[in-house]
């Protein structure tokens, strides 16, 4: 209207179709799949894409090279349309009629496209004197059945239907039609199809509620957006108290990294949300090695370190405390010189041309981990704490009472055998750094922490994230099983029974890798008796069958019979580290090599343990049970050596191997 031309519709997809989108060769080796199925949502504010929704994460991702599959209709919607067109009736209800665009375009050329409108002259006429080859059936596919990790076919099925949007009776009067008007075609007497509005509603609950926020604009247009915006103010006031940059104009000749911000909502032990997190965080995917970094190695305390540390705690009375550091990237220092561009929310007017030299480390940096643990690792040492040797992550001091420290990235664990003793190391550590003090430890890297000071013991477990696997893969409802994996079943590449199209089918349609990951978490935490079962679906991520994702939903039926299970470690236990190992023989059937498994226990309580395949071939059972041994007493060793320093009185007598 106002320029004289014609819009282009032609980018305007149909919500909630099939969406493929097309994976980089950096991000995929040479048999993966070349796309990725997702359901489009929606189009990018700022820039020029459509955000797509992950029906396996539940995540919503960008991309501009996508192709669309907008006449895709699921099974059961098919099956549906088959009986229709058996009676040579029109049925008008659960159909859409939209405008095809005049050619064929890919997105590139849609984009550019949008960039020059005069090239909108060129395009044809559309008119709407014929529309009866573009109209389709609005998709009507089933999140949660297409999608969802199929089940056992012993497992329990939904009782609830999904919810249907019945079409209105029409009750206002006709007026008569023409006499010389053309035949309209026959309603159908039959009960028309209700509409299935679950994609659109999915979305909406969605986006509005399960997921974060991926812009500052649209973390301020949610219901909770007074929590979010005290959230970004608390970052400002952080960057603005460190002295994170300094305003300057870009020097001819240097590269500049963008900025974003990230939300994120951070839950406790039960899951509930106990803090709104903003980062205003660097694309450091753009940053050049030997030019903006050199080393990023950052350690972190082990698991097994964490569980040594507890079963110290309840041996010898210990308070267990935890203190968090605010914003602890932002007090590590730089040594290359880095230039950002800062967000608009944090730019004075008049200062668009400056740019950022950037201080400190912030987050998204590739060295900024390193620059953070540099800084932390200096500031104990001047408080007289010394690293382990066995593990670089716990720092101890002897003299003038016990004090020891467990450090985790930001999170930092505090045990000591005197208050007075614990209040002073936390004062000299909040004059070093912003320090949140969080009391006794209850919740520690998604382990849950319970501790009974009368009866001496602590418990781990990680029950709410268990409960948060099966809620994921649509698991909550399935029956129950006795073990983590069917005795009678050995997984091998030799069931590879199926072909390629339906092992990439396979692939595509289970989150079969996310899954493990999310085994594995457990497994490491405080689930040693699934170690085995993940070890073995673990081996077949880059190539999952049926039989595996049989195998991976079994674990899931396993661990929701035992979500409640600890570790619990006991003052009344033993004192001394002890261990179990024990080794198959040749039990694979490819390469016949043997697994090792062991486990070692101190006050009561498992402290380390593995379930490993073992380097090569054992020609007999001896040499299979003498490989587990050598492999155990590799970890018996460095256990000692934690154990020396920490708590000589474990070392006394020898390691028990049964």
């Amino acid at each position: 209207m106002w320029t004289g031309l014609k819009p282009n519709f032609s980018h305007l997809r149909v919500f909630g179709c099939k969406a493929f989108a097309h994976i980089p060769k950096v991000s995929r080796q040479k048999w993966d799949p070349k796309a990725k199925e997702l359901i489009f949502v929606g189009y990018c504010p700022e820039t020029k894409g459509y955000r797509l929704l992950n029906p396996e994460t539940y995540k919503i991702t960008r991309s501009r090279d996508v192709t669309f599959f907008e006449e895709f209709e699921n099974p059961e919607q098919k099956e549906n349309d088959e009986v229709d067109d058996e009676e040579n009736e029109t049925s008008v209800v659960g159909t859409v009629t939209y405008l095809q665009p005049p050619d064929d375009e890919t997105d590139d050329e849609i984009d550019s496209r949008a960039d020059n409108e005069t090239d909108h002259e060129e395009d044809e006429e559309v008119t709407e004197e014929d529309t009866s080859d573009t109209s389709y059936k609005i998709p009507t596919r089933d999140f949660d059945s297409e999608y969802a990790p199929e089940r056992e076919e012993d497992s329990e099925e939904d009782s609830s239907d999904n919810e249907r949007l019945e079409p209105a009776d029409d009750t206002e009067p006709r007026s008569p039609a023409p006499e010389n008007a053309p035949a309209m075609p026959r309603r159908s007497t039959r009960v028309p199809k209700p509409i299935k509005m679950n994609d659109f509603i999915t979305y909406l609950s969605l986006g509005r509620s399960a997921t974060d926020p991926e812009t500052a604009e649209e973390a301020l247009e949610r219901p909770d957006r007074e929590l979010w915006a005290k959230a970004i103010e608390e970052e400002k006031k952080s960057l603005i108290e460190n002295h994170t940059w300094t305003l300057t104009p870009l020097p001819e000749g240097k590269k500049v990294l963008d900025t974003k911000w990230v939300f994120k909502t951070k839950r406790n032990a039960s899951g509930e949300v106990e803090r709104y997190k903003a980062r205003l965080v660097a694309r450091g995917c753009k940053q050049t090695h030997g030019i903006d970094y050199i080393e990023t190695y950052s350690p972190v305390i082990r698991y097994t370190s964490i569980r040594f540390l507890c079963a110290l705690a309840v041996k010898y009375d210990l308070r267990m405390h935890q203190m968090d550091v605010v914003t602890a990237y932002l007090h590590g220092d730089l040594d290359e010189e880095i230039y950002a561009r800062p967000p608009k929310e944090l730019l004075d007017p008049g200062q668009q041309e400056k740019v950022w030299k950037l201080n400190k480390a912030i987050y998204g940096l590739k060295q900024s981990g390193r620059s953070w643990n540099r800084k932390l690792d200096r500031t104990l040492k001047e408080l007289q704490l010394n690293p382990s040797k066995a593990d670089p992550c716990i720092y101890f001091r002897r003299q003038k009472g016990k004090i020891l420290l467990g450090v985790y990235v930001d999170d930092i664990i505090l045990l000591a055998n005197d208050d007075q003793l614990l209040r002073d190391t936390k004062r000299k550590l909040a004059e070093k750094f912003k320090m949140k003090d969080l009391g006794e430890v209850r919740n520690l890297l998604g382990l849950r922490v319970t501790r009974d000071k009368q009866q001496g013991k602590i418990w781990l477990d990680q029950q709410a994230y268990i409960e948060e696997i099966l809620k994921r893969f649509n698991m909550k409802g399935c029956k129950l099983v006795l073990t983590s994996a069917d005795p009678n079943q050995k997984l091998s590449k030799e069931q590879n029974s199926t072909t390629n199209t339906e092992a990439i089918e396979i692939k595509g349609s289970v989150p079969y890798k996310e899954a493990v990951g999310c085994f594995i978490h457990a497994s490491q935490g405080t689930r040693p008796d699934i170690s085995y079962a993940v070890n073995m679906v673990s081996r077949f991520s880059n190539n999952p069958e049926k039989a595996y994702w049989v195998a991976v939903k079994r674990i899931c039926r396993y661990l929701k019979g035992t979500s409640k299970l600890k570790l619990e470690f006991s003052k009344e236990g033993n004192s001394t580290i002890h261990d179990y190992g024990d080794a198959d023989w040749a039990n694979e059937s490819i390469d016949r090599r043997s697994i090792t498994g062991s486990l070692f226990k101190l006050q009561g309580g498992p402290i380390s343990w593995q379930s490993k395949k073992q380097s090569t071939v054992a020609l007999s059972t001896t040499e299979a049970e003498y490989m587990a041994l050598s492999a155990t007493c590799q970890e018996a060793l460095w256990l000692r050596t934690l154990a020396r320093e920490l708590d000589p009185e474990a070392t006394k007598s020898g390691t028990v191997i049964y």
